[in-house]
């Protein structure tokens, strides 16, 4: 059995209990197995219709969060390879990672993370840029990050060409014939298949 089978097989078990809270304004949010899975199956299918396959690699710089989990699920049903990055290197660090491991699609958490790597030329190039968090719940950035950047305030925007990780899970269902490809997808990834790359601080510096 591979991790995308493991973690079906609890959101098929316990539908309906929450897998994760997450704090929204002065409240909490819940998120069911079930919309997990849902969030999960309509990213990946996503994925698929970017041109992203098996063997693939994507990349996740975020702090932790439900974001985070939606996206290594989604890549693991169709046997892409998670790539995460420390938010706490540098732009030429996650550069180096960006075309070491040949990213194709990075899933980035806000602007201040972002606008290192935007400046270094071809950094992003050939790279679809999934931003995950809208403006209003970036937190606060680093005095390091704005720093690197030279700015004192960070624009309070994506900039353009930037997809939103919330329009990609909000999307319609895939299609039959989308799920279908979904569920041969899954039964086809051997318990062997690379899930992750962990570049350790000795690997980028």
């Amino acid at each position: 059995m591979n991790l995308a089978q493991l973690v079906l097989a609890t959101c098929a078990a316990h539908p309906n209990k929450t897998v994760f809270r997450t704090r929204l304004g002065d409240g909490w949010g819940e998120v069911t197995y079930r919309l997990w899975e849902t969030r999960a199956a309509r990213l990946a299918a996503w994925m698929l219709d970017r041109g992203l396959k098996s063997g693939d690699r994507i990349a996740i710089l975020s702090f932790n969060g439900p974001g985070w989990a939606t996206i290594d699920l989604a890549a693991h049903l169709i046997g892409v390879t998670v790539v995460p990055m420390y938010p706490s290197l540098t732009g030429p660090q996650h550069n180096y990672i960006l075309h070491d491991a040949a990213i194709k699609a990075f899933f980035v958490m806000d602007r201040a993370h972002l606008e290192p790597l935007s400046r270094l030329a071809g950094a992003l190039d050939g790279i679809t840029v999934v931003g995950m968090l809208p403006p209003t719940e970036w937190p606060r950035p680093s005095r390091e990050k704005l720093r690197e950047v030279g700015l004192k305030i960070l624009p309070q925007e994506w900039p353009e060409g930037v997809l939103a990780l919330t329009d990609l899970i909000a999307s319609p269902d895939p299609t039959e014939a989308r799920q279908e490809d979904l569920r041969r997808m899954v039964g086809e990834t051997r318990g062997d298949t690379l899930a992750t790359i962990c570049y350790t601080s000795g690997t980028t510096g």
